[in-house]
């Protein structure tokens, strides 16, 4: 008789099923890897400029309000981004305050010589030429602006200064030079008389 055999022959096929294999818990998900965040520039930066904005290396100024990360134009500015990298590793930063505010519109960072004489050193370091950098880039809040200055008869540079745009409508003689990629709301927090504890290049290795 073959009902026997049919019978177990569809409980086989059943019983090999998926349907009843134990499966137990399903994985985890492995964790997923952050990826920084890319940095996103204000679009009227690149407008303005008329091509994509190279970016070169990060500075961090620890002040007294708080840390500000800042990503510097190198094709926009080669001079003056060169000279501020170069005051940046020389570590002038470190005597420097906050000079100026305009509430809402900019702080000005100072004007580190480029003579000096600590009374245990004179040194002179000739980073500027005769010339200025200029480009097209707005002032937007979060600008990193480099202005120089000759200061006697005979044009030799004396002194130059820095100011960050901290809100709409600011504006700081000079030319744009970087922008300021985290800690903008600490840079509206400094007041005249903040100090800068140190600017240090977090692009180095």
């Amino acid at each position: 008789m073959a009902f026997p055999w049919v019978t177990l022959a569809i409980l086989a096929a059943v019983g090999s099923s998926r349907w009843w294999i134990p499966l137990g818990p399903s994985p985890r998900p492995l964790p997923a890897e952050l990826q920084p965040s890319p940095i996103v520039l204000p679009a009227e930066l690149e407008a303005a400029a008329g091509h994509p904005i190279a970016l070169g290396d990060r500075v961090v100024l620890r002040t007294t309000q708080g840390d500000i990360t800042i990503v510097l134009f190198p094709s926009e500015a080669p001079t003056y981004v060169r000279h501020f990298l170069q005051e940046v590793h020389l570590g002038t930063f470190r005597s420097e305050g906050i000079w100026r505010r305009d509430a809402g519109r900019y702080v000005r960072l100072g004007s580190p010589d480029t003579d000096w004489d600590d009374a245990v050193d004179t040194g002179r370091y000739d980073l500027l030429p005769g010339w200025f950098d200029y480009n097209r880039l707005p002032q937007v809040a979060g600008s990193l602006v480099m202005d120089k200055d000759f200061e006697d008869e005979d044009g030799r540079l004396v002194r130059h200064s820095y100011a960050l745009i901290t809100g709409p409508g600011g504006y700081y003689p000079g030319t744009v030079i970087g922008h300021v990629i985290a800690g903008l709301d600490a840079a509206q927090r400094l007041q005249t008389g903040d100090a800068i504890a140190v600017a240090v290049d977090v692009t180095e290795p």
